[in-house]
């Protein structure tokens, strides 16, 4: 679920619609990435998805170390 290039090697396919990104139409390049800390990121993706989203996964620490 992390957006650092670096720990992808090696873990795909990944399933659509799983991670830190959602489509968002008004966005950049059609998608938006929730970022650390952007309240308005985390209100923005369930107002457009919200019947389809199954879970909602939260990490208390930011970190990749295992």
């Amino acid at each position: 679920m992390s957006t650092d290039p670096s720990v992808h090697v090696g873990f795909r396919p990944y399933l659509p619609g799983v991670g830190p990104t959602f489509v968002d139409s008004e966005a950049e390049g059609g998608s938006r990435v929730i970022r650390f800390g952007e309240i308005s990121d985390l209100e923005r993706a369930p107002e457009l998805h919200g019947p389809r989203v199954a879970a909602f996964l939260v990490e208390p620490l930011q970190g990749e170390a295992g």
